[in-house]
């Protein structure tokens, strides 16, 4: 596979997603685990493999789509991705009913975050955690913390379009209003 196609592949798969497109996201996913030849490319396209199996809500193929990726993207120096393998894996135990093990995955994602800075992934983290926490004052900070991000994050945009579309976002919206 020529070099990053694997990774224009997955953000072709996101877009497929974004737009409730399964299908075209399942055949996106299926060519990129075929034409990925190098083990460097592979991890891109598990990831939105994870995303996929979450949003159908099937949480074992989610979960065995995530086990290993943090692990691949230490190897190759993809630290970037750990938190957001992370926070689907979290995710995914969520939805298995397994909250103390989605909270501990949700926190290690959040370290991983925090440690490199990582705004993209700690909005949707801790609005996540918000949700397990059961100490409602915990809740709350958890949900500022989050909601104080994704308005650092619309500030940053200087396009008032892509700053709207940012903000529009389903799960923009969803941590906006928990």
């Amino acid at each position: 596979m020529p070099m990053f196609q694997a990774y224009a592949l997955a953000i072709m798969t996101r877009l497929h997603l974004r737009q409730g497109q399964f299908t075209a996201a399942e055949a996106a996913i299926e060519r990129g685990k075929i034409q990925s030849t190098r083990a460097f490319d592979l991890p891109f396209v598990i990831l939105v493999e994870a995303e996929l199996a979450l949003r159908q809500r099937d949480y074992e193929r989610a979960l065995a789509a995530t086990n290993d990726l943090p692990a691949h993207f230490h190897q190759f120096g993809l630290r970037v991705y750990i938190p957001e393998a992370l926070y689907l894996r979290g995710k995914t135990l969520w939805g298995m009913g397994n909250t103390e093990a989605a909270r501990n995955s949700l926190l290690e994602a959040r370290a991983e975050a925090e440690a490199i800075g990582s705004r993209r992934m700690l909005w949707p983290i801790l609005g996540t955690l918000s949700q397990l926490a059961t100490d409602p004052t915990e809740a709350g900070r958890l949900r500022q913390q989050a909601q104080e991000f994704i308005q650092s994050i619309a500030d940053s945009i200087g396009n008032p379009d892509l700053r709207a579309s940012f903000l529009g976002l389903a799960d923009v919206l969803e941590v906006m209003s928990l």
